[in-house]
């Protein structure tokens, strides 16, 4: 994510999936292809809103808000002014409908927070936890808002007044919801410390990129392991009153702004360099197979490599769109753009956030799903002649990882309907749809055993 207007930011709070920013979309306009029919159930501190064949899902979504509530209430000994409307989607395609914001919202966008209504918008993707984590990451902004600017009358006019950066924002939004620092943050913290990219806290206060949320989540970490998990909500309320940071800082840590963050440095130095000296370089492990440097890309990925092992596919964005390559994995022979995404309604979106692109057991084919209107598609392509040779849709609300059976006559993938993932199983012609599995449990990235009778799949049952 590149620069972004402070009062943008403020205005519209959004949660983002690690590491990878919003992309590019054809036609650059936001379009509603369905018309819901909103119901609403009403807890102790929520509106909780949500459509057709999402009740289920929406009543388990409201018992986590209002734990999630409860414990925020009591870390930061206050409670919001007003009711807390919650909308819910049953799909991250639905979701990008929403007209709570007239922004674009990319496949990297977990859920949002409006400002001046205190309206929380949260997709449902299959995954309880994940479901748990952006509700409570949304929450705390819902908090942050009430504490810092008051009631959503009085807000703009506050919000002129001061606005925290990003990473104090973000940060703490990110380390209450996961409770503590989960692995992709750890990752991002011991890469940061290895390769001489930490920065100060002034510097971070200058970006808007993924680096506010997970430096940010660092820093109350440690915080909070430091000095006393309570003094996040002194220091929000110290920030209320003073509208100045570094003062808000030395009145509930004794420190400033430049003193914590050179403490927060080295904390960090002495926790993760002990950790990675004893390991080998990945350049003199294997070879290097794409440059974000070279090619000015942000992100390659869902890589997947051939049976043969000769070659690979990817999704990069070094077009500034999502496109998938095919290359070599023996040399720099060849590399051939196999899709342009995010250019034409057909591939108006590639979804590689939890999934993955599958080649058939003869090579003659991948199998990768894209958005395509108000539904996923699973499209198989030809590797050779760049040829679709089927389109398969099924009235889901998502598909994921899609996997070839060893004789490849079927897929198996994951599907969100109304909220919850299960696993399905069609064969290669898209007939003969199964559901294996019917619960609220998460079905993510299956995988057949050699002999073709059972799929292993992750899950949190």
């Amino acid at each position: 994510m590149g620069r972004l207007r402070p009062l943008a930011l403020v205005l519209l709070f959004a949660s983002f999936c690690p590491g990878l920013a919003g992309a590019q979309y054809f036609g650059q306009n936001k379009v509603q292809y369905d018309r819901f029919d909103w119901s609403t159930i009403e807890t102790e501190h929520f509106d909780v809103y949500f459509y057709e064949g999402e009740r289920d899902a929406a009543l388990d979504a409201a018992r986590m808000a209002e734990r999630s509530y409860r414990e925020l209430a009591d870390l930061f000994s206050h409670e919001p002014r007003e009711r807390i409307p919650l909308i819910l989607y049953a799909s991250h395609t639905d979701f990008q409908q929403t007209n709570i914001t007239s922004s674009l919202i990319g496949d990297g966008t977990g859920g949002l927070t409006e400002l001046l209504r205190r309206r929380v918008v949260v997709p449902f993707t299959g995954s309880y936890a994940e479901l748990d984590h952006v509700l409570k990451h949304e929450l705390v902004h819902v908090f942050q808002i009430d504490i810092l600017y008051g009631a959503s009358g009085e807000a703009m006019r506050n919000l002129f007044l001061f606005q925290p950066p990003l990473w104090f924002i973000e940060g703490m939004a990110e380390y209450l919801s996961l409770g503590g620092l989960d692995a992709q943050t750890e990752m991002w913290l011991s890469d940061a410390a290895m390769e001489g990219r930490l920065t100060t806290l002034d510097q971070l206060g200058q970006v808007a990129d993924i680096r506010v949320y997970r430096f940010g989540q660092g820093v109350w970490e440690f915080i909070a392991r430091k000095y006393g998990v309570e003094r996040i909500g002194e220091t929000m309320h110290q920030l209320a009153m003073t509208r100045d940071l570094d003062l808000a800082f030395r009145q509930t840590l004794g420190i400033g702004l430049q003193r914590l963050s050179e403490k927060w440095i080295s904390d960090i130095r002495r926790r993760y360099l002990p950790q990675v000296a004893g390991l080998e370089d990945p350049g003199d492990a294997g070879n290097r197979l794409t440059s974000h440097l070279a090619d000015y890309s942000q992100y390659n990925v869902a890589g997947a490599i051939s049976p043969e092992g000769d070659e690979y596919v990817y999704i990069s964005d070094r077009s500034m769109y999502s496109d998938i390559y095919l290359a070599s994995t023996v040399d720099s022979r060849y590399e051939v753009k196999l899709v342009s995404g995010e250019r034409s309604p057909d591939f108006e979106s590639l979804r590689f956030f939890h999934t993955s692109i599958a080649w058939s057991p003869d090579a003659s084919v991948i199998a990768f799903p894209a958005k395509i209107g108000a539904e996923d598609a699973i499209y198989v392509m030809d590797v050779r002649t760049r040829r679709i040779e089927r389109r398969l849709t099924f009235g889901l609300d998502g598909l994921l990882s899609p996997t070839w059976s060893p004789e490849g006559d079927r897929l198996a993938f994951a599907g969100l309907d109304h909220g919850r993932s299960d696993l399905y199983v069609v064969d290669r012609d898209g007939s003969n749809l199964r559901k294996l599995t019917d619960d609220r449990y998460t079905v993510r990235d299956p995988a057949w055993s050699p002999n073709g009778t059972t799929i292993v799949f992750v899950t949190d049952r």
